[in-house]
């Protein structure tokens, strides 16, 4: 590399480069506009840019592609800390694309004109994009790393709301951290519960749910993945997502057997509003206890489910009420 040119026209090039200090502003201003960029100072943005404009800037005086062994930990901290500061993942790369946007215009400006012009630009270009990536790349993957434990922490800690509000009711703590998640908690919800399929996977439940957070409205409510279900609160009811929810594994294989499908949904809501006690189900509908036990046997052949089981029956529980509501 560089033998088309000799070493003073490349050193008097990187110098001319080198002499252009206004290169990171420019670039920091256009960086500053970005979305999540925006609440970061000034001065501190500017800082970090100019600092990967001086390692560009060595690896061009000292005309060389970085090697295995250069030191990463820079690079690593600024991308924990923008992950922090909530700076996305795209503005990050937007970033450092724009930085080196602004090295390429420099190095054009810089280049001196004559036969060897050709040859010094692509040299620069090359190693300038070397460079960058040497630093984006390692600020990507300290950013992914980062971005990964605080969306497993957030998922916790909305686990564990859900599971509060659901079982205890709201407290004051319980506000706050509506509050944190964009729930308003004066407006009356509705517990939901629906269980992922290949047909209707987690962000399509979220979407249909409208639980997503935006910048510009609050979310509908609050839900989490507990035991393999999607479990939560909402104040909107959602229209029907056109595929089965809920009630589509405990009601719809009795609903094919028409009157006779009804009658053992009507039966096993009974049943499970009585505590499951087959004389008490029986005199409420007038007859026989062996006929409450064959339609309950019945309910369970259809769905594949046992009521003896707490989660199955909880589910039952769950799409007969919803299937009432309908």
């Amino acid at each position: 590399m560089g033998s088309a040119t000799s070493a003073a026209e490349w050193s008097a090039f990187v110098a001319e480069l080198g002499a252009e200090l206004d290169q990171p502003r420019v670039a920091a201003m256009r960086v500053a506009d970005l979305p999540t960029y925006q609440d970061i100072p000034f001065p501190e943005l500017l800082a970090g840019i100019q600092r990967t404009f001086i390692a560009g800037l060595k690896g061009l005086i000292q005309r060389r592609h970085p090697g295995p062994d250069e030191d990463i930990s820079g690079y690593e901290a600024a991308g924990e800390l923008r992950a922090r500061q909530g700076v996305s993942l795209a503005d990050l790369i937007l970033c450092w694309t724009t930085g080196l946007e602004v090295a390429h215009a420099g190095a054009f400006r810089c280049a001196p004109e004559g036969q060897n012009r050709e040859a010094i630009l692509l040299e620069a270009v090359e190693l300038m994009t070397a460079w960058n990536m040497l630093g984006m790349n390692a600020q990507i993957a300290a950013h992914r790393r980062v971005e990964l434990q605080l969306a497993r922490q957030e998922q916790h800690d909305a686990a564990n709301l859900v599971r509060s509000v659901l079982l205890g009711g709201i407290g004051e703590r319980a506000i706050g951290d509506l509050e944190r998640f964009g729930v308003d908690p004066a407006r009356e919800h509705y517990a939901v519960r629906v269980r992922p399929g290949e047909s209707f996977d987690l962000g399509q439940i979220e979407r249909w749910l409208g639980t997503r957070r935006q910048a510009a409205a609050r979310p509908n409510g609050l839900v989490a993945l507990i035991d393999g279900d999607v479990a939560g609160f909402v104040a909107g009811r959602p229209a029907d997502p056109g595929v089965p929810v809920c009630a589509g594994r405990y009601v719809r294989p009795l609903e094919r057997d028409g009157r006779a499908g009804a009658t053992v949904l009507e039966t096993v809501q009974l049943y499970l509003e009585h505590d499951c006690q087959v004389p008490e189900t029986a005199a409420a509908l007038g007859v026989h206890p062996n006929t409450v036990r064959y339609r309950v046997g019945r309910f369970e052949q259809a769905t594949g489910c046992s009521l003896r089981h707490t989660e199955s029956l909880v589910e039952a529980w769950w799409a007969l009420r919803r299937h009432r509501a309908r």
